[in-house]
């Protein structure tokens, strides 16, 4: 009984789901659509990427040091270059 009783408060949820979904979703995408694009969040969203560039930067000199051989520095601008060209 367990496994029909699961099956069928599945099919409720989705017959009931989609007969509002499509109108629910657009009305999440909009609303999400406005606060991602919102100046405040994006002041945010510039801030974050500041950062991680910076800590990137800070983390790639550290690899660069610790690079035996004295490869350091070259291989890991050489890595960069890759990094960028993928990118």
């Amino acid at each position: 009984m367990g496994v029909k009783s699961l099956a069928v408060g599945f099919a409720a949820g989705y017959v009931l789901g989609a007969k509002a979904g499509r109108k629910r979703y657009d009305q999440i995408v909009k609303v999400s659509s406005k606060v991602w694009n919102s100046k405040p969040v994006q002041a945010g969203v510039d801030k974050a990427q500041d950062a991680a560039g910076q800590a990137f930067g800070a983390a790639k000199s550290k690899v660069a040091d610790a690079m035996p051989f004295g490869r350091g520095k070259a291989a890991v601008e050489d890595e960069a270059i890759v990094a960028e060209a993928v990118e």
